[in-house]
């Protein structure tokens, strides 16, 4: 026992003891990491662990998110975007029922099944009238 508490210090206050590296960007990392530590982004769990560890899983995990060739975001991003939005902070739980609605936009536009149900309709329909001979489809479809 020294008389006093063991007490890490961070790369920044050795730097600038030993005489090396930048006053003012070391304050001024010290200042976004104690903002950071008041202000944690909108997390939900006892521990920020992404945050402690300074990672983005999000961006690792979800599909659309990831950076995209020629600066051109995927055609669902803004659905994941409004989900994300919805249901970050809130837990699963809540966010099941109150973001029910862009959780099924999201999964619409990336399984289209909704939209495949339609387009299976639409050409029973179609077979159907042309058995009852109330629909002749043009010459060029019949290859």
């Amino acid at each position: 026992y020294m008389g006093a508490p063991f007490r890490r210090e961070c790369r920044e206050t050795r730097a600038l003891r030993d005489g090396r590296g930048d006053v003012k960007a070391a304050q001024g990392r010290r200042r976004e990491k104690q903002r950071r530590r008041r202000c944690p982004r909108t997390a939900m769990p006892l521990f920020d662990l992404q945050n402690q560890l300074g990672l983005n899983l999000d961006r690792w995990m979800l599909r659309l998110s990831s950076k995209q060739p020629f600066q051109q975001p995927s055609v669902c991003h803004t659905f994941e975007q409004e989900w994300l939005e919805c249901s970050g902070g809130i837990g699963m739980t809540r966010a099941k029922e109150e973001c029910r609605l862009e959780a099924e936009d999201l999964e619409e536009c990336m399984t289209k099944r909704k939209m495949m149900q339609r387009v299976r309709a639409i050409l029973k329909q179609r077979d159907l009238m042309i058995k009852e001979g109330k629909y002749t489809p043009p010459t060029h479809q019949n290859d």
